[in-house]
């Protein structure tokens, strides 16, 4: 009975590491498909920047007025150019939607500020 549990066990472990060994080859080859001229990546070493050419595994990319030559495998995480800009167009649309509905409830309901009173003392 005790082999039997730590054949479970193993049997356990290795369906683990095959799956976590598929979702790391896939999150990889998600990371390459983004990695195109003119997406938005950030290093390992936190610089962020704009690729400008691809080469077998180097790179070129600009950041702060400056260019840097870099290693396809530094890449932490890439925004492909298409996704930049959508997420550009999409924010500026939310804050509209929400200042006019803070405006309508508002202007629906004025409200005057409470008269000051006058103590005793201020009128001796």
């Amino acid at each position: 009975m005790p082999d039997l549990f730590l054949y479970v066990l193993l049997a356990a472990m290795l369906v683990m590491m095959f799956l976590s060994s598929r979702r790391r080859k896939a999150a990889a080859a998600q990371l390459q498909e983004q990695v195109v001229v003119g997406a938005k990546v950030v290093l390992l070493s936190g610089i962020v920047g704009e690729i400008i050419s691809i080469d077998e595994d180097k790179m070129v990319i600009s950041t702060a007025g400056s260019k840097l030559e870099v290693l396809k495998g530094a890449i932490r995480t890439a925004v492909a150019p298409q996704a930049v800009s959508l997420s550009k167009e999409t924010v500026p649309a939310a804050k509209v939607s929400a200042t006019k509905a803070a405006t309508k409830t508002t202007s629906s309901s004025t409200v005057k500020p409470a008269a000051k009173k006058q103590s005793a003392s201020i009128k001796k």
